[in-house]
């Protein structure tokens, strides 16, 4: 597929085969368009922005310009596509579906789904289920519980059933803004970590098993993931990138696996389709492990930039109410988890609160946030989580941010590594000392950026360093180990590919450390010692039973 989700970030370090100096788009289907644009050539096409080399965003351009024709807005000035694409090449798809429409022409290549049943949810798991730990400041013994269902097909409420009682879900809307298509369900629950806790969503058993404060973990950490084939996402059938992650998440879920992290760029997606396309494959199991993610330049501009943006962009919008995490922006009040005061549909990216959170799995925790924002948007977030880790004292704190330089969106001195560097100047952190670690994204390689402390994780399925690796985060034993299963090199698979596979599957994560490589191990110091155990948490007020529309 050549669609909007599929025009990448450049990067300037990446050489592969100009673009064709001309294109020609012909297809039998309804209406074929047929376009041809004489260039010197795009030259290094993965670092040329669209403007400069519009044919190899004539998918994007296409959709924006339908989009935006009912509107009676001429959008290919910005794309410099005005001479071979523009509102007039595309006047017989006025009122139809965008993405749909190119792709009849030709302008997008076609699946073999039906535009329409792409968003149907579906698949492994009987519901779609997210579990994420709530903000920091609620306590360690609370979870954000939420469902996504077909807008069409959101039915009559069930609620929760925890071992305490009934909880109703605190907040039930159909998507706004964007991803309409999609109806969520959510609401803050505790849990007894450490111990198995038994829940009834959407009439499911679901076991949810989070070992208690202190406790050391084993978690999975991506970034990057692309799974649909195309000129940029060169690398998804080399290493069948879909398939090989939802069996590893799928795998390790039935042994060991405490959560999984995504460091942004969320499988590139514009609408949806792709997110769900992933998510039909995980298993309730995995659904019941503890996610989080971060927003990276393509969850805001699937043209990679605040420049390449178009009208039909998430801006973060959809993929904010598809993870459900439980953010500042929920601070207050999480019956009201998401903040709509920017709208994407002034083209502008979501409210920080929706970006920011802080919380923690056992003995690490975990502070998310977004480059794409200001230092003095970040910096208040940012002392607050600190002041809560130097409070509840977890072993390893680790900073999730996906840009590991300043371009394509993100702010001057926010890149990650520099971030790191703010955050341990604030008191509280500056405490944390070599406890406190950070992981990036956006390039599109596995490496050790610095010793002991900062890991690119950006290798999955994307054109750049060709490799695939599945990078695993152990703290137990007062230890920190970043295990790293080396699965390809230049597009190739690793010998060991399908053993590794076979492996998590039959023995799970520590019955496969013969096939990884260790990329840190350094000693933790001793967790606090603990309190009284704490029983479930009392459902946050204002969560009972109110609906937001």
């Amino acid at each position: 597929e050549t669609g909007p989700s599929s025009q990448l970030k450049p990067r300037p370090h990446i050489f592969l085969p100009p673009s064709r100096p001309t294109m020609r788009v012909a297809l039998p289907l309804v209406g074929a368009i047929t376009i041809t644009h004489e260039t010197p050539g795009c030259g290094n096409w993965t670092s040329a922005p669209a403007d400069e080399c519009p044919e190899r965003f004539a998918c994007a351009i296409c959709i924006d310009l339908v989009a935006n024709l009912e509107k009676g807005l001429e959008m290919c000035h910005k794309y410099n596509s005005c001479g071979f694409l523009n509102s007039s090449t595309v006047a017989e798809l006025a009122g139809q579906v965008p993405q749909e429409a190119c792709e009849a022409v030709g302008l997008c290549s076609p699946q073999a789904v039906p535009y329409n049943d792409r968003f149907r949810i579906g698949g492994v798991s009987p519901i779609n289920m997210r579990v994420t730990k709530a903000l920091g400041s609620r306590g360690y013994n609370q979870l954000r519980i939420s469902v996504v269902t077909n807008a069409a097909e959101a039915g009559a409420e069930t609620g929760i059933e925890t071992e305490e009682g009934s909880v109703a879900w605190s907040y039930q809307s159909q998507f706004q803004q964007r991803w309409y298509q999609y109806y969520l369900k959510s609401a803050v629950v505790g849990f007894t970590p450490g111990e198995a806790t038994t829940l009834t969503v959407e009439g499911q058993r679901v076991v949810v098993d989070i070992p208690a404060q202190g406790q050391g973990t084993v978690g999975l950490i991506v970034a990057d993931p692309c799974i649909s084939a195309d000129n940029y996402c060169i690398y998804q059938n080399p290493y069948n990138m879909k398939g090989t992650l939802q069996s590893v998440i799928n795998s390790m879920s039935k042994h060991r696996l405490d959560y999984w992290m995504n460091v942004g760029d969320l499988f590139y997606d514009l609408d949806g389709t792709r997110t769900n396309d992933f998510f039909s494959g995980l298993s309730l199991t995995a659904m019941s492990k503890v996610h989080g993610v971060t927003m990276g330049n393509h969850d805001y501009w699937i043209g990679g930039s605040p420049g390449a943006k178009m009208s039909a962009d998430s801006f973060g919008t959809g993929h904010m109410q598809w993870y459900a995490l439980d953010t500042m922006a929920s601070k207050d009040n999480p019956a009201e988890p998401f903040d709509f005061s920017v709208s994407a549909d002034s083209q502008e990216i979501c409210a920080v609160s929706n970006s920011f959170w802080y919380n923690a799995v056992g003995n690490v925790g975990f502070i998310g946030f977004s480059n794409a924002y200001e230092w003095w948007q970040l910096e208040g977030y940012f002392q607050e989580a600190c002041a809560w880790a130097q409070e509840t004292q977890p072993q390893l704190v680790v900073l999730l941010g996906h840009w590991d330089a300043v371009n394509l969106g993100c702010q001057a001195g926010e890149d990650t590594p520099d971030v790191f560097r703010k955050v341990q100047s604030i008191p509280a952190c500056s405490a944390l000392g070599d406890s406190l670690k950070y992981v990036v994204g956006h390039n599109h390689c596995n490496e050790i950026m610095q010793a002991d402390t900062g890991f690119m994780l950006g290798a999955f399925g994307m054109s750049g360093c060709g490799q695939f690796g599945l990078p695993v985060l152990d703290t137990r034993n007062n230890r920190a180990k970043l295990y790293y299963f080396k699965m390809g090199t230049g597009g190739q698979r690793e010998g060991q590919f399908q053993a590794v596979l076979d492996c998590l599957d039959a023995s799970g994560f520590d019955g496969c450390l013969q096939y990884a490589d260790t990329w840190m191990d350094v000693a933790l110091a001793p967790a606090p010692a603990p309190g009284p155990a704490p029983g479930p948490a009392p459902t946050p007020a204002g969560s009972w039973g109110e609906h937001a529309g």
